[in-house]
C-alpha cells in the first residue's frame, strides 16, 4: 500500500528554521533532531483500503470439573470428567460504502476428551457443531450522514451490562439471532426497536432459528445525564412450545438443544452507570426490571402460571488509579426473585432470558439472575496495561 504524505508549511516551521539558522551563526554546531514520523499500523487481513476486511478466531480452552451440578463425591457421573473445548471462527466484512455493510461468519465448535455425548446441551456438554453459519447480516444506513440504521440478518445482540440479552462470549456456541433492528441514533441518545429469533444448535443440521420462540422490544440510551449512561428498555418473548423439535430426548430428532418451557411475558427495565474516568475513580451501576405474563409447565396445553417477578442489580467502587496495578475495591449485590409456592398457580421466578452470565454470578456458572440473593466484595488489580 503506498501512503501519501501531503508537505504542509506552518508558522511554527517557519520560526523554527529561523532560529536553527540563528544558532549555526553563533557557531552552535550540534546537529538538529530528526522529525519522528508514526507509522500507521495495518491490518494485514484488510484490503481494498479497509472496504474488505477478514477476522478470525481460535479459542482452545481445558476444562476439569468434579462434582459438577451434584455437589456430591459418591456420584460419578460423566460430567465428572476432562475435556477440551475447540472454537474456530472466519468471518468476512465487506463495506464498498460507507452506507452499506455485508458480514458473514462461520463457525466450527468441538469438545474433545469427554465420556458424555457430544450433543450440544444434553448433560451441560457443550458438544460438537461442525462448520455452520454464525452470523450473516446486512447493515444499512451511515448514522453520521442520517439517523437511521438497519440491520437485517443472522447477527449477534447485546445490550447494557448482558444481563439480560448477550452474546454469552464464555460458552463454545455463543449465542446469534435471525433478527431485525432498526436504530435512530442522535448526538446523545439512541433508540433501537427490534424482533429476533434465537438460533438453536444442531449438531448434524444447518442451524436454524426457532420458529416458534419470537423476542421483540425496544431499547433506549441516553448520556443526557452527565457522567453517566442512562437506559430504559421493554421486552417481549412470546414462545409457543417447548421446542420437540430440539428436545435432544425426542428419538425423532436427538441431535438438537432444548431451550425451555412455554412462556409469554413482558419485561420492564431500566439501567444506569457511571462513565469511565468521570468521577475521579468512583463508579457505579444499577438495574432493575419487572416481568409480567404466563409461563407453562412445558408446553401452552400444560399447566399455566401467573408470572410476577423482580429483579436487580447494584455496584459501586473506587479504583486509586495513582497506585501501582490501579487498585479498585468494590461492593456489589445482584437479586432476583424466586418461586414462593409451586402448587399455587403463580411464579416469581425471574425469567433471565438470553444473558451472558459468566462473569456475574461465578465462574462454574451454577447461577443466574433468578431466584438469588448474592453479595460480594472485589479487589481489582491491573499488573500491565
Amino acid at each position: 500500500m503506498l501512503v501519501s504524505i501531503p508537505r504542509i508549511i506552518t508558522p511554527a516551521a517557519v520560526i523554527g528554521v529561523c532560529i536553527f539558522a540563528r544558532s549555526v551563526c553563533a557557531g552552535d554546531t550540534a546537529p538538529p533532531k530528526e522529525a519522528k514520523i508514526e507509522k500507521k499500523e495495518t491490518n494485514p487481513l484488510s484490503f481494498w483500503e479497509d472496504r474488505l476486511i477478514f477476522d478470525i478466531e481460535e479459542r482452545v480452552r481445558g476444562e476439569i470439573r468434579e462434582n459438577n451440578r451434584d455437589f456430591d463425591s459418591s456420584v460419578q457421573d460423566d460430567n465428572d470428567d476432562a475435556w477440551l473445548l475447540n472454537r474456530f471462527r472466519l468471518g468476512l466484512a465487506l463495506k464498498p460504502v460507507s452506507w452499506f455493510k455485508f458480514y458473514a461468519q462461520t463457525q466450527d465448535s468441538r469438545e474433545a476428551f469427554s465420556d458424555r455425548a457430544n450433543i450440544p446441551g444434553v448433560r451441560s456438554a457443550e458438544g460438537d457443531d461442525i462448520f455452520d453459519l454464525r452470523q450473516l447480516y446486512v447493515q444499512l444506513g451511515d448514522v453520521k450522514r442520517f439517523p437511521l440504521l438497519l440491520t437485517v440478518g443472522r447477527q449477534a445482540i447485546s445490550y447494557g451490562d448482558n444481563r439480560l440479552v448477550g452474546d454469552s462470549r464464555w460458552g463454545n456456541f455463543g449465542r446469534t439471532f435471525d433478527a431485525v433492528r432498526l436504530r435512530f441514533e442522535q448526538p446523545h441518545f439512541w433508540i433501537e426497536p427490534f424482533f429476533a429469533r434465537p438460533v438453536v444448535i444442531e449438531r448434524h443440521a444447518f442451524n436454524e432459528s426457532d420458529a416458534a420462540d419470537n423476542f421483540g422490544g425496544i431499547y433506549l440510551s441516553t448520556d443526557l445525564v452527565p457522567k453517566q449512561t442512562s437506559d430504559l428498555y421493554f421486552f417481549y418473548r412470546d414462545k409457543e412450545d417447548d421446542q420437540p423439535d430440539f428436545d435432544p430426548t425426542n428419538r425423532v430428532d436427538p441431535e438438537g438443544t432444548w431451550n425451555g418451557p412455554a412462556a409469554r411475558f413482558a419485561t420492564f427495565g431500566a439501567r444506569v452507570k457511571s462513565k469511565a474516568d468521570a468521577l475521579n475513580g468512583w463508579d457505579y451501576n444499577f438495574e432493575a426490571a419487572y416481568e409480567n405474563g404466563d409461563v407453562f409447565q412445558s408446553t401452552r396445553s400444560s399447566p399455566r402460571f401467573d408470572l410476577s417477578a423482580f429483579a436487580t442489580h447494584i455496584s459501586g467502587g473506587y479504583t486509586a488509579k495513582q497506585m501501582p496495578w490501579s487498585p479498585r475495591l468494590g461492593l456489589e449485590y445482584d437479586f432476583a426473585s424466586g418461586d414462593h409456592n409451586p402448587n399455587d398457580g403463580k411464579s416469581q421466578s425471574f425469567q433471565n432470558l438470553f444473558p451472558s452470565n459468566h462473569e456475574k454470578y461465578g465462574f462454574m456458572d451454577e447461577f443466574s439472575w433468578r431466584n438469588i440473593h448474592d453479595a460480594r466484595v472485589q479487589l481489582n488489580v491491573k499488573p500491565m496495561k
